[in-house]
C-alpha cells in the first residue's frame, strides 16, 4: 500500500464530495384583527383548521403540537404513522415560538422557523421567517414562498373568523 499508512479510504466515496450550500430566507406576516390571546392560542393549541396544503399531507388527521423546549410540531397520519415538521427550540409564551426542521424546504440541511406575534398601532402581527442552509433548486425556493403564503393566510383566516371587527374608521 502506497502513502500514509494512517490515511485510508473507505472506498464509499472515491471522490471529494462537493456541494453549493446556499444560505435561504423567507419571511412573511399576515396582520390580524384578533386579540394577542387568541393569536397565540390558534398558533399554538388550534393548529390543525389552519395547517393547510401544500405543508399538510393529504394523509394527515391532525396536527399536534406538544409545547414545550424540545417538544415536537407533527402531523399524525393515524396508527402511529405521521411526520415530524419541527421540534420547539425556544418559546416564550404569547410571542414567539422557534422550531427546527425543514417544514417540507427540500435540500435543507439546516432550518430554524420562528413564528412571532406583535402589535403594531392596535393591530397584532404574525410574523414567520424560515431561514435555511442547503442545496434548493429555484423551484424549491418558489414553492416555499408560496407555502408560507398559504399558511399564514389559512391562519389569518382562522384566527379573524370570529374575532369582533375593528373599531370604525380603522380597515380590517
Amino acid at each position: 500500500m502506497s502513502g500514509d499508512p494512517r490515511l485510508r479510504t473507505t472506498g464509499l466515496y472515491p471522490r471529494p464530495v462537493v456541494t453549493q450550500l446556499q444560505h435561504a430566507r423567507f419571511e412573511s406576516e399576515v396582520r390580524l384583527v384578533a386579540t394577542a390571546a387568541r393569536a397565540w392560542t390558534t398558533l399554538t393549541e388550534r393548529l390543525d383548521p389552519w395547517w393547510c396544503e401544500p405543508l399538510r399531507r393529504p394523509e394527515t388527521q391532525a396536527v399536534q403540537l406538544d409545547l414545550r423546549v424540545g417538544g415536537l410540531l407533527w402531523e399524525d397520519f393515524g396508527s402511529g404513522s405521521g411526520i415530524v415538521r419541527g421540534t420547539v427550540k425556544e418559546i416564550i409564551r404569547g410571542e414567539r415560538i422557534v422550531f427546527e426542521g425543514s417544514f417540507d424546504l427540500g435540500g435543507a440541511i439546516s432550518s430554524q422557523v420562528t413564528f412571532e406575534i406583535s402589535e403594531h398601532v392596535g393591530e397584532r402581527i404574525l410574523q414567520v421567517e424560515q431561514v435555511a442552509l442547503g442545496e434548493f433548486t429555484d423551484d424549491e425556493l418558489a414553492d416555499q414562498r408560496a407555502m408560507w403564503r398559504s399558511v399564514l393566510g389559512s391562519y389569518r383566516r382562522v384566527v379573524d373568523a370570529s374575532a369582533p371587527p375593528p373599531p370604525s374608521g380603522r380597515p380590517a
